[in-house]
């Protein structure tokens, strides 16, 4: 059973092997970069546990998360087609500096 790995452009260093991927029904808000489109079949009991293998893949992409694009249970021996995108978080924008409202040295009492 292989994992089909599209790369969609953007390029990450591998993460060790058993890291740590969030697993996202929705887009995340936060910024990000779609690294790999992955896709399998896989055998577990349950459709939620067929997701841990796309894990190893995406940890070797550099991804620090994965968008579930498909989840469905081909058949009733526990064969389901799972997909997701590889997910990388972007830093956020910076924000602009505070303003102090008092001058440098003033205490609020």
């Amino acid at each position: 059973m292989g994992v089909r790995v599209v790369r969609l452009g953007a390029e990450a260093s591998p993460r060790p092997a058993g890291c740590a991927i969030e697993f996202f029904e929705k887009r995340p808000e936060r910024p990000y970069e779609e690294l790999a489109e992955l896709s399998t079949t896989a055998t577990a009991p349950d459709p939620s546990q067929a997701l841990q293998v796309l894990r190893e893949p995406a940890c070797r992409l550099g991804a620090d998360a994965l968008l579930v694009t498909g989840r469905v249970v081909a058949n009733v021996y526990g064969k389901t087609v799972v997909a997701g995108i590889a997910l990388r978080w972007l830093p956020s924008p910076a924000e602009p500096p505070a303003t102090p409202d008092e001058p440098s040295g003033a205490r609020s009492l």
